[in-house]
This record gives structure tokens, C-alpha cells and sequence, in this order.
């Protein structure tokens, strides 16, 4: 039997072969049962447009809700996010993190 292994196109193309290799079976890798959450230093809760996080999640778990103001809200969904870290990656002022999952996140809800 073979393991399925779930991961980005970037991580793929920038991890080698590497992100192929599989975990054996009962190995839990370090983002099991995380999500990622947003923290207070997003450029978005300043106003600036960057949105580097949407276009870098594969799943589409990284949504952009417009406010009134021209503003926009970021949001995850949860149910979504496979916690591959593409986003904190790529995010230029560090507001990504993965942070385990609550009750809640299982029903997908957004943070």
C-alpha cells in the first residue's frame, strides 16, 4: 500500500526530491492537525494591499473579503488548509503561522 502525499506545486518544484519521501506509517509530521492563522501584523489590517498569502495557497484556503473602505479582510478556511506553509513562506513581514486546530476549525470555520 502506498501513502498519499499531499503538497504544493512550490514545494514540490523547490523541495526536490525530498518532498516526495513519505512518512512511514503512525509518524506524525509537524503539521498534523494545524491551520494556519493570521496574526496582527498583516499588511492588510494596515491598509496596504499585498495578498502574496492568497496567490501562494494551492487548496484556495486563503480568501481576501472586501470591507467598506477599500479595505479587505483576510480569512482561512479551516476546513481548507492542509498546513503546508506555502503562505508563511512567502508572506514579507511574517504574519503566517500554523497553530494547532481548535473544534471549531473542524466545521470550517474561518479565522
Amino acid at each position: 500500500m502506498s501513502a498519499t502525499v499531499t503538497m504544493s506545486r512550490r514545494r514540490l518544484l523547490f523541495g526536490g526530491r525530498q518532498a516526495l519521501v513519505a512518512p512511514g506509517p503512525g509518524v506524525e509530521t509537524e503539521t498534523a492537525g494545524r491551520v494556519a492563522v493570521v496574526l496582527p501584523s498583516c499588511l492588510e489590517h494596515r491598509g496596504v494591499t499585498c495578498r502574496s498569502c492568497e496567490t501562494a495557497c494551492d487548496p484556495l484556503a486563503i480568501r481576501f473579503r472586501p470591507r467598506p473602505g477599500g479595505r479587505s479582510e483576510l480569512s482561512i478556511d479551516a476546513s481548507r488548509c492542509n498546513a503546508c506553509g506555502q503562505c508563511i513562506d512567502l508572506c514579507p513581514v511574517g504574519a503566517l503561522a500554523l497553530a494547532q486546530a481548535t473544534p471549531s476549525d473542524a466545521d470550517g470555520a474561518a479565522r
